[in-house]
């Protein structure tokens, strides 16, 4: 019984919890619940083994108590042992124990990862089986470096063997196994070619079995060679030799082998999961065969869409167009038409009418990414974001103060709940303001404005806005003409969440509004997307409170002031060369420098085109100075990008007078209002992807007579 488990010795304890968790034993979680509190009380009296032991016991039956448990044996195991005292075993057990519940304890990983690259005799007593769970559990957990896998790697070959090298009997891995591992290295972003080429003749002789009719059961399955293309493709080690070819070439055509050009199934194996991964690793690299692969792979998705998930859905549906752009002739037009229609219905009223955050990032980069304008498809978008902000600000309205502005700096909302609560909390508002920002992003990237998103999203923002992309919020609501207040009552929008949500956004700091903007720009692309946003602000800032139009000019001056600074760093200064006579797109992650000159221009334009009443403007002799050497130090990077990419000057100009002819025309209707085009219901919206904004306007519009 329970009872007397404190007279139990740490060696029962790890011996009990072995068993009930090996056998799925009755009462299995209430002994484990019990051992658990035994075992964090007397952690000094256990032995290496007992502490691997009970940590594998744990995460075998994925226990309530297991993150803690193992947070505690982290500890114990950095404060008071040596992790020289742990075998190889001991050690993998460990791994894979903190892997399977994604427990990731940093300094003890890192302690582990440093023991490893000190003792490589560790690794090299380590079997194929413990080899392939040290890097999976590494890479699950994102942890370990190139000497350690690189390790690994070699340790691997030597039980192969080769012109050097002997095989170690009945150590060599599995074909399976090899699959598994060369994932791990994948997902690890370690693309190790001498280990990659080394399996590739057990790998093609266990793929040559299995044609043949030949393959043992424990041999790989369809699934199996998916993983192990997406582990070739991944690392972009498909084009290693004349031998990886053929045999990723095979690979992919084995896997479709069943599949036909309707959609039909007549055997091939491949589950919805199998076939949104193969499209995945088809995206990231081709072969021989993968025109033929995509297309009967994407008719399975058409003909049986309800068989996905919606993630294995949006999986493939993000492959697919990422093909498209790539090899625009491996998708037909028709398929590619139909997978449209697919995701607009799926949004509508189907399985992809109620998305997590995580997906619903997916779908919206996906309708932006294709231009696809099915305004019922953007509108379920909208509901559904909606709906996941909303509810996160549910549960806090019924205690805690709303967050208000009260002569122009919010209030905070009270805490709710402590500890872990609070902690869940924040990273769930994390999660949905990173989602809100994506989302925003690709409904102005499309010129999408909806009024319920725009309502929800600065609700959201002015209940707070930790880990919010302050940069391209704004610039988004700019693009949308949503980013003032003005705009915002012309929009029927709250305008006084609209101003909490800026306050939120700049980091008003102190309670008396007297302090300037704590908000330092990151980089050049943030400064470049702020200040887009916040000339558009300003220019609509009439309805606000004059504190908050204060902070919102001094903001403003303060980034067109640090922009010229910005722009002389020696590394941009190349950069912006090279792309300015190249005009190479910029790789993922990384804002071209021309972009964000062009977003620096849209902003002074913003600034004196759209400028608010006398009261607010920038006209001070200091801010003229300082838009001018912005405007010098824009100059050049956009001249060099005219000389090289020169816009059409037929439509330039017609788009210019088109631009010209609206303001004049809102003017000309506005009779009583003054020269400030910030008094107009809504203001123009300035664009940066625009030909038009790359010229600078100067407009004077007077009053009518």
């Amino acid at each position: 019984g329970t009872g007397c488990a404190g007279e139990l010795r740490p060696r029962d304890i790890s011996t009990l919890a072995n068993a009930f968790s090996k056998l799925r034993a009755p009462m299995a979680v209430e002994l484990l619940e019990v051992l658990a509190s035994e075992a964090k009380g007397r952690l000094p009296k256990f032995e290496p083994q007992h502490i691997a032991g009970l940590a594998w016991s744990f995460s075998q039956l994925h226990h309530g108590r297991s993150p803690e448990l193992l947070d505690a044996f982290a500890t114990h195991m950095l404060e008071q042992r040596k992790l020289e005292h742990f075998n190889a075993q001991e050690l993998v057990n460990l791994l894979s124990s903190y892997a399977k519940v994604r427990v990731n304890s940093a300094a003890w990983l890192a302690a582990v990862t440093k023991h490893l690259e000190d003792h490589q005799e560790v690794v090299r007593a380590m079997g194929a089986l413990d080899l392939l769970y040290t890097a999976s559990s590494l890479a699950r957990l994102g942890s370990g470096t190139s000497s350690v896998f690189d390790s690994i790697a070699e340790s691997v070959l030597k039980l192969l063997g080769g012109a050097d090298r002997r095989p170690r009997q009945n150590q060599q891995p599995s074909a399976k196994q090899t699959i598994f591992l060369l994932h791990a290295f994948s997902q690890a972003e370690c693309a190790h070619e001498g280990l990659f080429a080394g399996l590739v003749p057990l790998l093609r002789s266990a793929l040559s079995s299995e044609l043949q009719g030949a393959t043992k059961r424990q041999g790989p399955s369809r699934s199996d060679w998916v993983v192990a293309y997406g582990a070739f493709a991944g690392t972009g080690l498909h084009m290693l030799s004349e031998e990886t070819v053929a045999l990723c070439r095979d690979i992919v055509r084995h896997c479709c082998e069943g599949l036909g050009s309707e959609g039909e199934d007549t055997g091939s194996g491949l589950s919805a999961m199998d076939v949104s991964h193969l499209l995945r690793a088809l995206a990231k690299g081709s072969v021989g065969w993968s025109g033929p692969a995509v297309g009967l792979l994407l008719s399975r998705v058409l003909s049986r869409p309800a068989e996905f998930s919606q993630t294995e859905l949006l999986v493939a549906l993000h492959a697919a167009v990422q093909i498209r752009d790539d090899r625009v002739d491996e998708v037909q037009v028709h398929l590619y038409n139909g997978l449209l229609s697919l995701l607009s219905e799926e949004l509508v009223s189907g399985s992809l009418r109620s998305l997590k955050a995580p997906d619903l990032i997916t779908a919206s980069a996906l309708l932006a990414k294709t231009g696809h304008l099915d305004t019922s498809a953007w509108s379920s978008l909208s509901r559904q974001l909606a709906g996941l902000l909303d509810a996160r600000l549910t549960p806090s309205t019924s205690g805690g103060s709303e967050v208000c502005i009260a002569g122009g700096q919010p209030e905070s909302r009270d805490d709710i709940g402590s500890g872990d609560e609070q902690q869940s909390l924040q990273r769930q508002h994390r999660q949905l303001a990173e989602c809100l920002i994506v989302v925003l992003n690709c409904f102005s990237r499309i010129g999408v404005q909806d009024a319920p998103m725009l309502r929800a999203a600065y609700h959201f923002l002015a209940d707070g806005s930790p880990g919010v992309s302050s940069g391209i919020a704004v610039a988004a609501f700019a693009k949308l003409g949503a980013a003032s207040c003005a705009e915002a009552k012309g929009l029927a929008l709250p305008v006084r969440d609209v101003a909490s949500a800026w306050w939120n956004l700049l980091h008003a700091a102190s309670s008396n509004n007297s302090a300037a903007p704590s908000a330092v720009a990151t980089s050049l692309s943030d400064l470049s997307l702020r200040l887009v946003g916040l000339a558009h602000a300003l220019a609509g800032s009439q309805p606000a409170p004059w504190r908050l139009r204060r902070v919102l000019r001094l903001e403003a001056l303060s980034l067109v002031g640090i922009a010229p600074e910005m722009l002389q760093e020696p590394s941009d200064s190349a950069r912006l060369e090279e792309e300015a006579e190249s005009f190479v797109e910029p790789a993922a992650g990384r804002h071209s420098l021309v972009a964000s000159c062009s977003q620096v221009l849209t902003g002074l334009q913003c600034l004196f085109l759209l400028r608010p009443s006398a009261a607010d403007n920038c006209d001070s002799l200091p801010a003229l100075r300082a838009c001018i050497a912005a405007l010098d130090a824009v100059q050049g990077p956009l001249e060099a990008r005219g000389r090289h990419r020169p816009h059409s000057e037929p439509a330039l100009a017609a788009t210019v007078l088109d631009v010209l002819e609206q303001l004049c025309s809102r003017a000309a209707v506005e009779p009583a209002t003054s020269f400030s085009m910030g008094a107009l219901p809504q203001l123009p919206v300035l664009r940066p992807e625009h030909a038009v904004a790359q010229y600078f306007i100067d407009a004077a519009l007077l009053p009518a007579s």
